[in-house]
């Protein structure tokens, strides 16, 4: 296993959090959206600044040269509420 850094804006609480998840050692040789699930799949929910039922994907890219995956997408509220718009970053932790 590996530890992996999150970066999350969304749209909604107009804040920034960063998140530590654990995955398999070869993660970011996974494509961007397997790279966000294990993101979604290894992080706390209650964590989140922005309550949400359900998340989409709308874009994903990796840099290859950098290591980072940037990640544009939209948090579901459920009910009528508008969806919330997020921008994710994910990398390795160093050091």
């Amino acid at each position: 296993m590996a530890l992996f850094r999150a970066r999350l804006i969304d749209a909604l609480s107009e804040g920034e959090d960063s998140f530590e998840f654990d995955a398999h050692e070869d993660l970011m040789n996974d494509t961007p959206v397997r790279i966000v699930r294990a993101f979604f799949g290894g992080s706390d929910p209650s964590r989140f600044r922005t309550k949400h039922e359900d998340w989409e994907l709308n874009a994903a890219f990796k840099n290859r040269e950098r290591g980072v995956v940037t990640c544009m997408g939209s948090f579901h509220l459920g009910g009528e509420a508008p969806s919330v718009p997020f921008l994710l970053l994910i990398a390795p932790k160093k050091g």
